[in-house]
């Protein structure tokens, strides 16, 4: 099934955009 492949990449990509996302915010208000 590559569409269960596809749909398991999109969400892990989705995950880490928003982990590097929160370690931006976390790097800005320790700068700050």
């Amino acid at each position: 099934m590559p569409e269960l492949g596809a749909s398991l990449l999109q969400m892990s990509f989705g995950l880490a955009v928003v982990v590097g996302l929160l370690f931006a915010c976390l790097w800005l208000l320790r700068r700050l």
